[in-house]
C-alpha cells in the first residue's frame, strides 16, 4: 500500500533512521530525511548554511594566526581573528572599528597627513578610509600611524601624491582597524595626569541608519520565492513574514531572501532624494548605498549625475526634508530593491566610544 504524508513545514529537522519508517508518529511531518547544508527557520522552510567569506588579511602572514566563530544568534554572527598580542572582530564580512571620526582635510604628498580633530590616535595604529570626495582613491584603503603631528593632526603610509584633492568627507576615518593596542601597553599601572583642555570634544557617536523614507516601494519574491513579485511600501514589510526579491551583495545572483528586521525610526533623519533620468526618485538617510555600475555599493551623497544604477541613468543628487526611515535587514543578501534600484541593508559596523 503507497502512503502519501502531508508536510505543512520542515522545522522539524532531520528525522533519524531509526524512525525513518514511523510516518504515524506526529513529528514525522514536518521533518526531513535528510537536510544538506541548510539550516531550518521557526516559520518551517529550510535555507542554505552560510559558506566560507574572505574578508580580510591576517596582519602579519609571518605570525601564528587563528580565527573563532562567536554566535549570538542566528544572523548575528562575529569572527574573532587572534594574532599575538591583537584580536580583530568581524561582523557581516566587515572589520569592527573605533568609531568614524570627520576628516577635514588630507594632503597630497608621499606621507599623506590627515587632520580629524581630536583623533586621539597613536604611532603604529591602522587606520580605514570610508565616503572621503574629491580624493576617492583613498577610499577603501588603509595606512599606518607613523607620526602624531598633533592632536589634531597625524601622518599616515599612504602615498597620495597622485591622486585626487580632498574636498569634503561623507563617511570619515576609523582608527585602530589593525585591532589590539597598536603597539602600546595594554595598561599602565601609574599613568601621567592627563591634561584636560577647556572645552573637550565630545566623544563620536553611532551614525545614523542608512535606511529609505516609509513610502519607498521594496520588491517582494512571489508566493513560489522563484521569482519577482508584487511592491510593497518599506513601513509595510513584516520581519518573520515577508521575503525579498533581491540581488546577492556579493554575487549579485538573484533570489528570494528573508527579512531579518522591517523597523520604522521615526526620529527625523537627514535625507536624500535620488533623482533618475527617467523621473524616478527615492528618498533615503544619508549614507545609504546602492550598486552603481563599475563602482559597486556607493554612498547616495558621492553618486554623480550619469552614473548607471539598476541599469537606469542618474539626474541628480539633492537634499530631502529629515524625516523617519524604516530600517531593513535582509537575510544573507544584505539588499533589497527600493524604488526599482538595487540597495544595501548595512553599514560597516562600528564600536561605541
Amino acid at each position: 500500500m503507497t502512503f502519501r504524508a502531508s508536510y505543512p513545514s520542515m522545522a522539524g529537522g532531520e528525522v533519524s533512521e531509526a524512525v525513518a519508517a514511523r510516518w504515524d508518529v506526529a513529528k514525522y511531518t514536518t521533518a526531513l530525511s535528510l537536510g544538506r547544508n541548510t539550516l531550518g527557520l521557526p516559520q518551517g522552510g529550510q535555507y542554505n548554511r552560510p559558506g566560507f567569506l574572505l574578508c580580510d588579511r591576517v596582519p602579519d602572514s609571518t605570525q601564528p594566526a587563528i580565527v573563532f566563530p562567536f554566535i549570538f544568534a542566528t544572523g548575528n554572527a562575529y569572527a574573532l581573528e587572534f594574532t599575538p598580542g591583537k584580536m580583530r572582530v568581524y561582523y557581516r564580512g566587515e572589520l569592527v572599528t573605533r568609531p568614524k571620526l570627520t576628516i577635514t582635510a588630507i594632503t597630497r604628498e608621499a606621507q599623506a597627513i590627515v587632520t580629524a580633530p581630536a583623533h586621539g590616535y597613536v604611532v603604529g595604529w591602522v587606520v580605514a578610509f570610508d565616503g572621503v570626495a574629491g580624493m576617492v582613491e583613498i577610499n577603501g584603503l588603509r595606512g599606518k600611524v607613523i607620526e602624531v603631528l598633533d592632536a589634531d593632526r597625524f601622518r599616515i603610509d599612504l602615498d597620495t601624491s597622485g591622486f585626487g584633492s580632498f574636498s569634503g568627507d561623507t563617511g570619515g576615518v576609523a582608527g585602530n582597524a589593525e585591532g589590539g593596542t597598536g603597539g602600546q601597553p595594554p595598561f599602565d599601572p601609574d599613568p601621567p595626569p592627563a591634561e584636560q583642555p577647556d572645552n573637550p570634544p565630545k566623544p563620536p557617536v553611532t551614525p545614523p541608519p542608512r535606511c529609505p523614507a516609509p513610502d519607498t516601494l521594496i520588491l517582494l519574491a512571489n508566493e513560489t520565492l522563484d521569482g519577482p513579485g508584487e511592491e510593497i511600501r518599506a513601513d509595510e514589510l513584516k520581519d518573520g513574514v515577508h521575503y525579498v526579491w533581491t540581488q546577492h551583495e556579493r554575487s549579485l545572483d538573484w533570489g528570494a531572501f528573508f527579512v531579518l528586521k522591517a523597523e520604522v525610526d521615526e526620529t527625523p533623519r537627514a535625507r536624500v532624494r535620488l533623482v533618475m533620468v527617467d523621473g524616478g526618485e527615492v528618498v533615503v538617510s544619508s549614507g545609504h548605498r546602492f550598486f552603481v555600475e563599475g563602482r559597486r555599493w556607493v554612498r547616495v551623497e558621492t553618486i554623480i549625475a550619469g552614473e548607471v544604477v539598476s541599469g537606469r541613468v542618474v539626474d541628480r543628487v539633492e537634499l530631502a526634508d529629515a524625516g523617519p526611515v524604516v530600517e531593513i535587514m535582509v537575510h544573507q543578501a544584505m539588499s533589497y530593491v527600493s524604488a526599482g534600484l538595487l540597495s544595501h541593508n548595512v553599514k560597516q559596523i562600528e564600536l561605541e566610544p
